[in-house]
C-alpha cells in the first residue's frame, strides 16, 4: 500500500517573522544542534543547543519556568558537533555531551547543579564523526552508538561502566562506508536494544544485540536509505521499522517505508510518499491518542515556502493532510518535540543553521495544531474531582498510585501509563474490571518499563485518559 502525503488548501498556515516573535529566542549564530531535557531537575523541559560561530563556540541553555517561558544563559565551550543531554556520571544531574575541537575527542561537561558546569571530561577519542544516545546493556547507564557517514565510515559503540568512563567496540565496517543515522530499540523481545542502520553497500540491516558488545547482522532491505527509525507505529506494543530516503534531484519523490513487526518478523506494509525536497522526518504523538504522528521539513529549493509540516496518524497506517507552518531559512532545520508548557501535550522547538539564529517554540493547542503562545491548561472543563495521590514520591523500589473519585467516570477509563518527559510511553499500567472499580482506584508501579527493565532515575509522567480528557501528574524515580 502506498500513501501520499498531499497538500490541502484547508491546511493551516502560520506566518512567523524572523523578528519580534513572542516565542522566539535569539541565540548565537550558526546553531546546528539542539536537545531537550530537564537540565536543572525542577520538573520541566529545558532546551540546550550548540552554536559554531567560527572559533567562538557557545552552548546556549534556555531554562524553562514550567510554563513555556525561557531565560537564556551561555557556556563558552567547544562543541564542534551534536549536543546530547544525559546523566553520564550517575549523579542524577543531566550533563552535556558534545565533540570538542580543542580536545579532539567526544567529551561531556559535568553538571554541578545551580547552572554550573565543569570543564570537559573526555569520553573517548574515537574517529567516528557522530554519536547517538542509547542504552545498549543492562546497567541502565547511557551508552552511545557512534558512526561515520564518510566513505570510510564504521559503526561502533561506547559502553558506559556506570560512572562516566567508557569502553569502545567496533560493530560494523562496511567496505564503502556511508553509514546513515542509526536508531535503536528492542526488536526481538529480549529487552536489549538492537540497532537499525543503513550503509551504501549492504542496504538496511538490523544488528541484533547479544550483549557484551556482540551483534548479529540481518539484512532487511538491499536499498540504502538516509534515515532509519524504530517506533511502534500501530500501537500494538511491538517496535516497527521506518526507512526514509530523501531525493534531491528535481521531480524526485521521497519515501518512508513502514515495516510492521509481526511476531518479530518485519513485513513491508506501507510506503508513504513525500514531496521533493523533504529533508527531515521525525515522529511524536501530537494529539495524545498514543499513536506516532509525523513532522517533516521541506527545503527552499523544493519550490515551497511552507517548510514545516505536521500530519496526524489515523490509527490505520494512513495519515491526515498536512498542516503547514512557515519557517524562515529551513535548509538545516533541527526539530525536537517535548511538553514545554506543562499541559501534557508535545510542543515543537526548532532552530536552523544561519547567520541570524533563533530558537522558536510552537505550542500544541491539544489537537495537534500549533500556536505561538504557551497553553498551560487545556480542556479546562475537566472534572476536577478526579485526582492522583502518589506515595512515596520520590520513590526508589516502587510507589503506590491512587486515582481518586474515578467511579463517576469508570466506563470512560481508557489508558493508564507512565511516560518520560519527551513523550515516550515507558509503561502501560493495567486497568481493573470496570465493575470492580471502587471510589478510588489503587495501582502499583515498580519503576520498570514494558520490557521489565529498571528505568533510569528521573522525572516521569503518570497519565490517565478518561473519555476525551487527559489527567497527569509527575513522579520522581531515584535509583540507588
Amino acid at each position: 500500500m502506498k500513501t501520499k502525503i498531499a497538500f490541502s488548501i484547508l491546511a493551516i498556515l502560520f506566518l512567523f517573522s524572523q523578528f519580534g516573535l513572542s516565542d522566539g529566542y535569539k541565540v548565537p549564530k550558526y546553531a546546528y544542534s539542539l536537545d531537550v531535557c530537564d537540565i536543572d531537575n525542577d520538573g520541566d523541559i529545558d532546551i540546550i543547543l550548540g552554536s559554531n560561530n567560527y572559533g567562538s563556540d557557545t552552548i546556549s541553555i534556555l531554562m524553562n519556568d514550567g510554563y513555556g517561558n525561557f531565560s537564556l544563559s551561555y557556556l563558552i565551550r567547544s562543541n564542534f558537533v551534536n549536543i546530547i543531554c544525559s546523566c553520564i556520571n550517575a549523579d542524577n544531574l543531566p550533563d552535556i555531551v558534545s565533540h570538542s575541537s580543542v580536545d579532539s575527542a567526544w567529551v561531556y561537561y559535568p553538571n554541578y547543579g545551580d547552572g554550573i558546569f565543569g570543564n570537559s571530561i573526555i569520553i573517548s577519542k574515537i574517529v567516528e564523526q557522530k554519536i547517538n544516545l542509547f542504552n545498549l546493556d543492562q546497567n541502565n547507564s547511557p551508552d552511545f552508538i557512534c558512526y561515520d557517514q564518510s566513505p570510510n565510515g564504521i559503526l561502533g559503540a561506547l559502553y558506559n561502566n556506570g560512572s562516566g568512563s567508557f569502553s569502545h567496540c567496533d560493530i560494523f565496517a562496511p567496505p564503502y562506508g556511508g553509514i546513515s543515522e542509526p536508531d535503536a530499540g528492542d526488536l526481538n523481545g529480549d529487552s536489549l536494544n538492537d540497532i537499525l542502520v543503513s550503509d551504501y553497500n549492504s542496504g538496511v540491516s538490523i544488528f541484533y544485540n547479544q550483549d557484551s558488545g556482540v551483534f548479529n547482522q540481518q539484512n532487511i532491505d538491499i536499498n540504502p536509505v538516509t534515515h532509519t527509525y524504530i517506533f511502534d507505529i500501530n500501537n500494538d506494543g511491538f517496535n516497527d521499522l521506518g526507512l526514509y530516503r530523501h531525493v534531491f534531484f528535481p521531480g524526485g519523490i521521497c519515501t518512508l517505508k513502514i515495516f510492521v513487526n509481526q511476531s518479530f518478523n518485519f513485513i513491508l506494509t506501507d510506503t508513504i510518499l513525500f514531496p521533493q525536497g523533504t529533508l527531515f522526518v521525525n515522529f511524536a504523538d501530537y494529539n495524545n491518542d498514543n499513536y506516532f504522528d509525523i513532522v517533516y521539513v521541506r527545503g527552499l529549493w523544493s519550490g515551497s515556502l511552507d517548510s514545516l509540516y505536521i500530519v496526524l496518524n489515523n490509527q490505520d497506517l494512513t495519515f491526515s493532510s498536512p498542516d503547514r507552518y512557515y519557517v524562515p531559512s529551513p535548509q538545516l532545520l533541527v526539530v525536537k518535540s517535548a511538553d514545554f508548557d506543562g499541559n501534557g501535550y508535545n510542543d515543537i522547538a526548532y532552530t536552523y543553521y544561519g547567520s541570524q539564529d533563533y530558537v522558536t517554540i510552537l505550542f500544541n493547542d491539544g489537537s495537534g495544531k500549533f500556536v505561538e503562545n504557551p497553553l498551560t491548561s487545556i480542556n479546562a472543563q475537566v472534572d476536577k474531582d478526579i485526582h492522583f495521590n502518589v506515595y512515596p514520591n520520590p520513590f526508589n523500589s516502587g510507589t503506590r498510585i491512587r486515582i481518586a473519585n474515578v467511579q463517576y467516570r469508570k466506563n470512560l477509563l481508557q489508558f493508564i501509563y507512565i511516560s518520560d518527559l519527551k513523550g515516550n510511553t515507558i509503561k502501560y499500567l493495567p486497568i481493573a474490571d470496570f465493575n470492580s472499580l471502587d471510589e478510588n482506584y489503587d495501582i502499583y508501579w515498580d519503576g520498570k518499563d514494558n520490557q521489565g527493565k529498571r528505568c533510569s532515575s528521573g522525572i516521569y509522567l503518570l497519565e490517565c485518559i478518561v473519555g476525551n480528557f487527559k489527567y497527569f501528574t509527575k513522579i520522581i524515580l531515584v535509583n540507588n
